[in-house]
């Protein structure tokens, strides 16, 4: 007897479900966030793209604990919306969720 889980096309539905409902939940829902992975990385990534934001010790030159891979990612999509000349604000904060949504 076949279970559900040993059928690949249930496996790509339930993918395809999770993404959905994940990528629905990133833009809608407006909740808490961690400072280190939210805060930061638009802080981090507005600084790169628009030279403006307020960068933490930890990413000062004289410390630089942290890498620039994640707010890389953020800053590239920013860069996106910037040279499209839509980096509207309300776009710019879902984007970072958008990011986040698939870095994790």
């Amino acid at each position: 007897m076949l279970r559900w889980a040993d059928k690949p096309w249930n496996l790509r539905r339930l993918f395809q479900v999770a993404l959905v409902y994940r990528l629905v939940a990133a833009i809608f829902v407006a909740t808490y966030f961690n400072p280190d992975e939210f805060w930061q990385n638009q802080e981090v990534s507005t600084r790169l793209v628009y030279g403006t934001g307020t960068l933490t010790w930890e990413w000062k030159p004289y410390a630089q604990i942290r890498g620039f891979i994640h707010p890389g990612a953020t800053a590239l999509c920013y860069w996106l919306l910037k040279t499209l000349r839509l980096d509207f604000p309300c776009l710019i904060v879902r984007t970072s969720s958008v990011v986040i949504l698939c870095i994790r």
